[in-house]
């Protein structure tokens, strides 16, 4: 059943992939809001705290929407068919839940394969979704780089601050997930009911410098700092809470970016390496995690950190005991730069490789979808055995 599922799937990826670049009818392109055109307002110490505890008796019956945003790198349109969209599709098909899938994507991809892939959405119209699991995509711009200092991370999490899109996600879902491409949905997701907000965990505060320092930065900003560190990229919640979270991150980030690093003449964020600046420590590029924690720690009501998002790639874990997966620098495999280089395609026959661990079903999801956007066939003649079990 599961090879069945698979394979119609990847068929319809293949016919939406060649048709890429080709297009009918022109899609909409989503302007910014007034909003998001200047820099934000400061957060507000002394806001209402974020309630996170969750109505059980409604949320969960709701259909769940997962949110990401795709940037205009070469390479996001093939990490998000081959990763995310795979696992949202393979899942969506398995499971009776309704999971809608909502690509924030950079308005250079307008004219590619993702609009065959995804409806397009037009924030400016009514929004009604699809009665099965669907995937939409908003064409969205990244906000003015003179203000974001070129920061491509807050791009992120700036449609949180769209009350358009607000009004779209918690008008109609329950839980939603903000995540990145670079992941894919585990067989947890569409079933586990969280009572409260969590989060995913990724180790980005190693030296004790980091913590002291966001622990200052809250008591800048008239916040307290609970210690509570290592909060992932990605969220579960219901649709108010991540949406609140969402839009009280965003000052704080811009309070990190223009105090906290140097500017670049001309535009652009300096990381002084010299001074031991850059990760592990003090690092732009976390910015927006670092952000999260500041305003998790002072004003949201209770959350939980949890070790069953953000999973390694190379976890050997069973694949059923996760709820999401995030491809990250220094895995062995599944590693998303080796996939991206091509250098599975020595797996010779994918039946081999079992969707049971989570390796393997990275693995398996990655690869047959590539294999099937390329017209290869899933079982290669025989040339070499593979190097490591899977």
């Amino acid at each position: 059943m599961q090879a069945a599922m698979l394979s119609a799937w990847w068929l319809l990826v293949a016919l939406a992939l060649a048709l890429s670049c080709v297009r009918g009818a022109s899609v909409p392109v989503n302007g910014l809001p007034a909003n998001l055109l200047s820099p934000p307002v400061p957060l507000d110490p002394g806001a209402p705290v974020i309630s996170s505890t969750i109505d059980l008796f409604t949320v969960p019956k709701r259909p769940r929407a997962v949110l990401g945003y795709m940037s205009d790198k070469d390479w996001a349109l093939s990490e998000f068919v081959c990763m995310h969209h795979a696992s949202w599709r393979y899942l969506s098909r398995a499971s009776k839940t309704k999971i809608d899938l909502f690509a924030f994507s950079h308005p250079g991809w307008a004219t590619s394969a993702l609009s065959r892939l995804c409806t397009p959405v037009d924030l400016d119209k009514p929004f009604v979704p699809e009665t099965h699991s669907h995937c939409y995509v908003i064409y969205y711009p990244v906000p003015p780089p003179e203000i974001w200092h070129g920061y491509p991370f807050i791009n992120n999490v700036h449609f949180f601050a769209d009350e358009r899109v607000r009004a779209m996600i918690t008008t109609n879902y329950g839980y939603v997930m903000k995540t990145d491409f670079d992941t894919f949905l585990a067989p947890m997701f569409p079933v586990v009911v969280p009572e409260r907000l969590i989060f995913g965990k990724m180790l980005y505060q190693i030296e004790n410098e980091t913590a002291a320092r966001l622990v200052r930065i809250a008591g800048d900003l008239g916040l307290r700092h609970d210690g509570r560190h290592n909060i992932g990229p990605t969220w579960l919640g219901d649709a108010d809470t991540i949406f609140e979270l969402g839009n009280r991150t965003i000052p704080v980030l811009y309070h990190i970016l223009t105090k906290e690093f140097e500017q670049v003449p001309g535009g652009g964020v300096a990381q002084k390496f010299l001074e031991g600046e850059g990760w592990p420590t003090w690092c732009a590029g976390i910015a927006a995690m670092y952000a999260t924690e500041i305003v998790a720690n002072a004003q949201v009501e209770a959350f939980n950190v949890s070790d069953r998002m953000d999973v390694h790639g190379d976890s050997g874990w069973a694949v059923d005991e996760v709820i999401h997966i995030h491809c990250q620098h220094g895995d062995g495999h599944f590693n998303k730069f080796e996939f991206l280089k091509h250098h599975y395609d020595s797996i010779e026959d994918l039946s081999a490789v079992t969707l049971s661990s989570v390796r393997g079903y990275a693995t398996k999801l990655a690869v047959s979808s590539w294999r099937m956007m390329t017209g290869q066939p899933q079982k290669l003649p025989k040339k070499q055995k593979v190097e490591k079990e899977l």
